[in-house]
């Protein structure tokens, strides 16, 4: 495997933040689902000075340390040449009892233990990436649990237990507006459940050896995606992507990919676009390309959104992540007449982009 950087933190920094977090105090944090959020922020109310901020500020300062031993590789995260797989083991963790879990998918107000937050900023500040969240699916959260919820246990999503087949995230939205990166920082965990990972320069390696009219077809802009329905929670109508590439190579040789399969539009007029599909699937389905990892409390996963898919066993007994949405650069954001973080720190409405155009429905539209 190449591109991948696995990396520990020492036992005298764990253990030094460790104590040091024990005496800190955190305000509380309510959570608003997406609508409360966004009516918030479409009135225009006041900047607030949530939770979030001071644990963001907090894992920025900390990052240099935590992360010293490997701060120039971990630097060149998701650039030319860098790395777009990080699996950092040893982080520090401390117990959450069971009447703290998330409630409703959501981050339990009364849980004043903030230290898997601060630790997941330290590590999205340690591969230069901002923290980034869309009020329409996190609601006023910058960083989401990711627990099932039981009415939820059947759903492709976040908020299920069932198995997720290899995608990378909000692959509706064009570059600009997707996340750069994904932070995943293991919490609970009474079983083990793999987080499964491919690197794009290893598919099209493998795809460029075994298909090549298919790895052709793949970087060819013929591809479509509904936006998820996690983000049509107001009732309005799932709409479908410019077309573009699933696959693409750039001016460094180096591939980025963006996919996925349950939101994929169907296009069966299309017979070689059906063949590059299925030579797709049968590449994922190659063992040798995939990378394993149980995220468990003590383990966080920096994937780049552009370079890596990842995919998810089904989920037993009690689990509980942190996940976070990184970019490098929020200015596209912030050009949106929506989209300005005016109320909620680095949360932004993406409303315009959402506007139904294609008033198709489709059965594959799953949260993610």
């Amino acid at each position: 495997m190449s591109d991948i950087l696995r990396c520990k933190v020492s036992s005298a920094i764990r253990n030094d933040i460790l104590d040091k977090s024990r005496g800190w105090r955190f305000p509380r944090f309510d959570p608003l689902r997406p609508d409360a959020a966004l009516a918030a922020h479409e009135r225009g109310d006041s900047p607030q000075a949530d939770t979030y901020i001071l644990a963001h500020q907090l894992g920025t300062a900390l990052a240099p340390a935590v992360f010293q031993a490997t701060a120039t590789d971990l630097a060149r995260f998701d650039r030319t040449g860098g790395p777009s797989l990080v699996l950092v083991e040893d982080v520090p963790c401390s117990p959450l009892p069971e009447p703290w879990l998330p409630v409703a998918g959501q981050r339990n107000p009364d849980c004043q233990d903030w230290l898997a937050e601060v630790m997941t900023f330290a590590l999205l500040a340690g591969g230069g990436q901002q923290p980034m969240a869309k009020l329409e699916e996190a609601g006023n959260e910058l960083l989401m649990a990711v627990s099932p919820v039981p009415e939820l246990t059947n759903t492709l999503s976040s908020k299920g237990a069932q198995e997720l087949r290899f995608h990378t995230d909000n692959s509706y939205f064009p570059a600009r507006y997707r996340p750069d990166s994904l932070v995943l920082t293991g919490r609970v965990a009474t079983e083990a459940t793999f987080t499964r990972f491919v690197l794009a320069d290893d598919l099209a390696t493998a795809m460029a050896r075994d298909n090549p009219a298919a790895l052709r077809t793949l970087t060819e802009p013929r591809f479509r995606f509904w936006s998820p329905a996690s983000f049509h929670i107001d009732g309005t109508r799932p709409r479908r992507s410019a077309p573009g590439p699933i696959l693409t190579e750039d001016a460094a040789g180096q591939w980025t990919v963006n996919f996925s399969r349950y939101n994929l539009c169907p296009q069966a007029d299309m017979p070689e676009v059906a063949a590059a599909l299925a030579a797709l699937d049968d590449a994922l389905a190659d063992e040798r390309l995939v990378t394993d990892v149980a995220v468990r409390p003590g383990t966080m996963v920096l994937l780049s959104n552009r370079r890596v898919l990842h995919a998810r066993g089904p989920v037993k007994g009690r689990r509980y992540l942190v996940r976070g949405y990184g970019k490098r650069d929020l200015g596209a954001f912030r050009t949106l007449p929506s989209g300005a973080d005016r109320t909620f720190f680095h949360r932004f409405s993406v409303r315009e982009l959402l506007k139904t155009r294609h008033p198709e429905t489709s059965r594959q539209l799953v949260h993610s």
